[in-house]
């Protein structure tokens, strides 16, 4: 026997408890022989949807054609031959002859599959299934010597994918297994396992609930097996099988309950309810809803995992009275009323005083709330069921009205209505593109919007996009702003005549290129032409269509485009050759490599190798293999060759003298092997025969074929000409060539690009041009010439040029001269003296005359000298004719010192007296040391200051250095300025800075530099204001004090209206000081004497500097929640009234399962109790919920298992029961009808007892 672990078997367990139907046998099957492996597959396999008893075997109700073989899967592996049958109907039996022989396992095995509906499925992994199967198996003996085989069966839960794969172990004596059963829990039999009998035996396999939980089972498998037992060399292994039987069974007797109810609203005035229904056992199966008899059509359905909560959809009306009917996995069902109805409210307000309207059935009690949260029981209640209740909400903010009908069922039906408390204006962005839009910048929460979309010229709406989401209608688009919110609106251009601007072209063998009239990027257009994608090519008449529909375009439409034949026409046909040529020459007006040229000799026959080669004449004509080609003008005509011409390329060595002797190089043009060498060339220099070529002049030549070509070839150009260039020297000449003014030039000196051969010489000289002051003179090439030193003459073979890359200068130099210049004095206005001088190296030419000058500044405009020391650092020299000639010379003057002196000036001014603050007025003075002639602009002025105190008097002369002032002593006395300041009376609040203090004449202050004190002291008081201090010196002060008087502080104190529980210590009592620093204000809070529930007045105290004004806050001992410490009671029933005890003074009213109020429970069942505490001075009042549970009372059996004698009569088996209740005893395969063993079940289900065992009877 196979052991499992405990998990794995829970998960085979499971898909035991979907078998479904009942079988029937019938009359026996003929044996059936197979070749070796035998391995058939279950053809019909049934699928059970509920609790209760299923005979595997029998006949399904859908089958025709009933053969019980189709109900079980058979296997044996061997190499023998293996047998099936069936015996009586419903007898299964296979039998392997020579099991083992080789000393091979030949094992049989039987498999029964069961599937499982969902239901059950759910059911027994929420633990809510037990499975039980039974069946009965013997071996049997084919032979004397054969013995009995051991056999087995085991049941496996789990899911089984797709057909069956059967496998055997290798040399195994064990059972086969099913590769294609996934199995999550599987069980032995608990009796006869491993029997050895010819009678059958029953075997019987149990899974439980418990084991069963949270297990995956869709399917489940018996499997009986044998296990071959070696007695003798040849032997049988023979299995018998019949009466499976499968059981499915629960112990969940919870119903399925409505766990709320959402109800909102659908279009044209209907209600859609999302009902919420639970079930904490096998989980729920389905909903009904009935309007009335009439089943109402779920719209939706959605169940969690586990199957044990599940929301169903349904369209409904309101008004009506609706049944709800509930069914579990494992058929417990319920019934619930049900009425709907709903509320109304604003989407928006802009005050936080809000109102809704309801419209709900009576059947329930409504209770609502506002922030949110779930409305309970304690909540508040609607001020009409059928019309308006206003309420308040704490301000700005999003808020969910919340509405709850409490059902005496124990469920709720919800409504939610969500509104926004809003008067804020929300910014709306825009970005368009090839549109304009008209929207608003901004408006209030809740503003519905309609954009005014104007597409530019050509353009048509293509997107709206908001927030990111793309719209996907445009007609009526609106908007409801509830934030700040941004809009893109994207256009785009409509094709309408998409037409290219020639849609006629003529036949390139390329595809056509069609250029369209518009501006558009057309390169996401899709193009067909006569249904081909590709640009046609080909002479024809083709229809194109186009289609684009992308971000930026979008359109379709049809025209026409023709491309005619190429006509191409034949020209210039040369017709006249020369032997030799290789190639017909002909024009064509568009060349083709489709075009070919035929041609025929004077017999008309294609001339050898196809193209005529030898002289004479031939016929030609053009031909196109391209049907899109046509051909015209000189396409056929006649043809001649004429004798070849040939000619030379004549090379010349140089092109200028070089200096040594070349010939000249004739070749022959044309590469005709037979002309190669056979020609003569004679040569001539002006006019006589030479052999080579050297010396520059003028060259002829001559060139004759010999006598034998003459025939085929003709020269072109037998004679010709040439002419032999000089070659060029080039002199530069020396740079930095030059002499001073009044020397004679010297030779000029050059240097030569090239020397001159043996035998020839320069000659002559280079020139400047003329000149003899300072300056430059450009140099040329002047009589400088090559010569042939024999004969003097010029040669023909050298030209001698100026190089002309730079042009070099000749340069007459200034006299150098260093000359010192000695010191002068002279007077303000006078002239300059002469000055005298020295050359201290140099000297000046003959006649020329120099004149020593001061710096330029020295002088004043009319030529006289200003006063001051100045360098006397300029000459002028000037020659005998007077003409400046400074130039001529480079002069380094040493500097002598011009001094001139100025004239002194005596000023006497005139002193005065003044009180400060007043004018000074105009200052009298004398001067002295003035001609007559003479006027100065005086200046006399006191030193800077208005302060009390003595200046003294200065003076000067504006604008003329040439002077020199000398001012006499005198003085200016100013005297102090008295004045009266008289103080104001000032007053500020404690905490406050001082205020500035301000005596009544505030002009004062700045100007004498004031500075005013009080006594020390910050408390409340007066204090004396005091002149600490005259900073001005310039005023003389009288005084008269003023005072400072603190005031106490006014605080402001906002007291929290606070609150407490009844029982709980008091919260600290919070405020906030506006004004002050509570560290110096110190202000305490205190409240009244008191706990009972109740509200209490609240006060402050403070320091002495504040004054405290306190708002009207109170304290509050609210009533405290009732708590009661109510925990779910189950009991067992005894027959007497059951109740929750609590220890408190309450009243408790309990409801059944159906929602009745019960004075006092005693029958089993679960009762939902509602514990009221009714509320007193400190306590509010309460209800609290608990459940109270009364089970069965489960029934135990003693059974009398004495064998009983049949008689022909009615057997019954004997028992006594614990309690005197009523029991059903049912036979698991029939009553008694003959000697045997009989299973029976006892059971007791009533209101208030339960029980159930199995057991036999034996019957002899």
């Amino acid at each position: 026997m196979k052991i499992f672990n405990k998990k794995a078997s829970k998960i085979a367990a499971v898909s035991a408890m979907l078998i479904a139907g009942a079988f029937m046998t019938t009359g026996g099957v003929p044996k059936t022989a197979y070749a070796s492996t035998l391995s058939e597959k279950q053809n019909i396999i049934k699928t059970v949807s509920s609790v209760g008893s299923y005979s595997l075997l029998e006949k399904s109700a859908d089958d025709n054609d009933y053969n019980v073989s189709n109900y079980v899967a058979k296997y044996v592996d061997t190499i023998q031959t293996p047998s099936f049958s069936v015996i009586n109907g419903n007898e299964l039996k296979i039998t392997t002859k020579d099991a083992a022989k080789g000393s091979c396992w030949y094992n049989a095995n039987f498999f029964v599959y069961t599937d499982l509906s969902d239901n059950l499925s759910y059911a027994i992994k929420n633990g809510a299934i037990s499975v039980n199967a039974s069946v009965y198996l013997k071996s049997g003996t084919e032979k004397k010597t054969d013995t009995e085989d051991k056999t087995y069966a085991d049941l496996y839960a789990g899911v089984r994918n797709g057909d069956s794969s059967f496998t055997n172990k290798s040399s195994s004596n064990s059972g086969a297994e099913d590769k294609n059963f996934s199995s999550a829990l599987s069980v032995a039999s608990s009796q006869n396992q491993g029997a050895e009998s010819s009678n059958y035996l029953k075997y019987e396999m149990n899974l439980s609930s418990s084991d069963l939980a949270g297990l995956e089972v869709k399917s489940l498998m018996l499997r009986a097996h044998s296990e071959f037992v070696f007695d003798w060399w040849v032997q049988y292994n023979t299995l018998y099988m019949k009466d499976p039987v499968l059981r499915i069974t629960t112990d969940d007797e919870e119903k399925p309950y409505v766990s709320g109810v959402t109800v909102s609203d659908g279009e044209n005035g209907v209600k859609t309810a999302e009902i919420e229904v639970a079930d904490s056992g096998s989980g729920v199966y389905a909903v009904s809803v009935y309007d009335g008899e009439t089943l109402i059509s779920e719209k939706t359905s959605e169940y969690s995992d586990d199957r044990r909560t599940a929301t169903f959809g349904y369209e409904l009306e309101a008004d009506k009275n609706y049944k709800i009917i509930i069914t579990d996995n494992v058929g417990n069902t319920s019934e619930y009323p049900l009425a709907v109805g709903g509320i109304s409210a604003e989407k928006l307000f802009t005050d936080k005083a809000i109102s809704f309207t309801a419209n709900l059935p009576a059947i329930y009690d409504y209770r609502f709330t506002l922030d949110k949260a779930e409305p309970t029981k304690n909540s508040a209640a609607l001020t009409e069921l059928n019309g308006v209740t206003e309420a308040e909400v704490a301000g700005k903010g999003d808020y969910v009205i919340k509405v709850y009908g409490f059902s005496d069922s124990g469920y709720a039906v919800k409504y939610e209505v969500s509104f926004r408390v809003d008067d804020t204006d929300y910014i709306i962005y825009k970005t368009v593109k090839n549109c304009t839009v008209d929207l608003p910048s901004a408006v209030r929460y809740g503003t519905t919007v309609t954009p005014e979309i104007v597409p530019e010229s050509g353009y048509e709406l293509y997107k709206i996009i908001v927030d990111g989401e793309e719209a996907t209608c445009f007609d009526g688009f609106t908007l409801t702003i509830t934030e700040d919110t941004y809009i893109e609106v994207i256009c785009r251009r409509r094709l309408t005549d998409l037409n290219p601007g020639t849609t006629e072209f003529l036949y390139n063998k390329s595809a056509i290129e069609l250029n369209y009239l518009t501006d558009a990027d057309l390169s996401a257009v899709t193009f067909t032409y006569n249904d081909s994608t590709e640009l046609p090519s080909a002479a024809g008449k083709y229809s194109v269509k186009w289609y684009v529909d992308n971000d930026e375009l979008v359109g379709n439409g049809e025209f026409t485009v023709i491309i005619d034949p190429l006509v191409i026409n034949v020209l210039s046909v040369k017709t006249e050759y020369v032997y030799g040529d290789s190639e017909f020459v002909y024009e064509l007006s568009a060349g083709d490599e489709a075009i070919t040229v035929k041609f025929t000799n004077a017999l008309g026959l294609a001339p050898v190798g196809g193209k005529p080669k030898l002289p004479g004449k031939y016929g030609f004509e053009f031909v196109s293999a391209d049907k899109s080609i046509e051909l015209d003008g000189e396409i056929s005509g006649n043809m001649t060759i004429e004798k070849a011409k040939i000619s030379f390329d004549v090379s010349v060595p140089f092109e200028k003298f070089e200096g040594i002797r070349e010939e000249l190089e004739i070749r022959l043009k044309e590469k005709i092997e037979e002309v190669k060498d056979k020609f003569k060339v004679c040569l001539y220099y002006e006019d006589s025969e030479v052999e080579s070529i050297y010396d520059a002049g003028n060259y002829s030549y001559t060139i004759e074929i010999d006598d034998e070509l003459k025939d085929l070839y003709e020269v072109e150009e037998s004679d010709g000409s040439f002419v032999i260039e000089p070659k060029t020297v080039t002199v530069l000449p020396g740079r930095g060539q030059y002499k001073y003014v009044g020397q004679p030039d010297g030779i000029l000196t050059y240097t030569a690009s090239e020397a001159l051969p043996r035998g020839l010489s320069m000659s002559g000289a280079l020139l400047r041009e003329a000149g003899d002051t300072a300056g430059e003179y450009p140099i040329y090439i002047g009589t400088l010439r090559a010569t042939d030193d024999t004969t003097g003459e010029k040669t023909v073979n050298y030209e001698v040029e100026l190089d002309s890359s730079e042009q070099v200068y000749y340069t007459v130099l200034s006299r150098k001269a260093v000359v010192k210049t000695f010191g002068a004095k002279a007077a303000f206005g006078e002239n300059l003296p002469e000055v005298n001088y020295a050359f201290l190296y140099g000297e000046l030419a003959e006649g020329d005359t120099l004149t020593v000058m001061a710096e330029e500044k020295a002088y004043n405009e009319d030529g006289t000298l200003k006063a001051g020391t100045y360098n006397l650092d300029r000459i002028i020299v000037t020659d005998k004719n007077g003409n400046d000639v400074t130039v001529n010379y480079s002069a380094v003057v040493i500097a002598g010192s011009l001094t001139v002196t100025p004239k002194v000036i005596t000023v006497i001014p005139e002193g005065f007296t003044k009180i400060h603050g007043q004018p000074d007025g105009n200052i009298g003075y004398t001067a002295v040391g003035l001609d007559e002639k003479e006027s100065l602009d005086i200046r006399v002025y006191r030193e800077a200051g208005e302060s009390a105190g003595t200046y003294k008097i200065r003076a000067k002369i504006e604008n003329n250095p040439g002077y020199e002032v000398v001012v006499k002593d005198a003085y200016c006395t100013i005297l102090p300025e008295t004045i009266r300041v008289e103080m104001q009376n000032y007053f500020k609040v404690y905490g406050e800075a001082d205020p500035e203090f301000i005596p009544s004449e505030s002009d004062l202050i700045k100007k004498a530099d004031l500075v005013f004190a009080r006594e020390e002291g910050e408390t409340v008081g007066e204090y004396k204001i005091v002149l600490a201090s005259v900073g001005n010196p310039d005023y003389n002060v009288e005084y008269v004090p003023g005072v400072l008087t603190i005031e106490r502080k006014i605080v402001n104190v906002k007291a929290d209206s606070l609150s407490k529980v009844y029982g709980e210590i008091d919260p600290e009592l919070t405020f906030t000081v506006y004004g002050a620093d509570n560290a110096d204000a110190k202000v305490k809070l205190l409240r009244e004497e008191g706990e009972t529930a109740g509200e209490y007045e609240i006060t402050a105290t403070s320091d002495v500097n504040y004054e405290v004004m306190l708002n009207n806050a109170v304290f509050a001992i609210l009533k405290a929640e009732k708590e009661l410490d109510v925990k779910d009671v189950t009991v067992t029933y005894d027959g007497t009234a059951k109740g929750i005890e609590t220890g408190e003074t309450v009243t408790v009213v309990y409801r059944n399962a159906n929602g009745e109020v019960v004075e006092a429970p005693v029958n089993a069942g679960v009762y939902e109790a509602e514990i009221i505490f009714a509320g007193d001075e400190n306590y509010n009042q309460a209800i609290f919920y608990s459940k109270l549970t009364i089970l069965k009372k489960e029934v135990t059996f003693v059974i009398d298992q004495s064998p009983v004698y049949y008689r022909g009569e009615s057997v019954r088996p004997e028992f006594t029961m614990s309690d005197d209740v009523n029991a059903v005893v049912e036979w698991v395969s029939g009553a008694p009808d003959k000697a045997g063993i009989y299973y029976y079940t006892i059971t007791v289900s009533s209101e208030n007892y339960y029980g159930r065992i199995t057991n036999y009877i034996a019957v002899i």
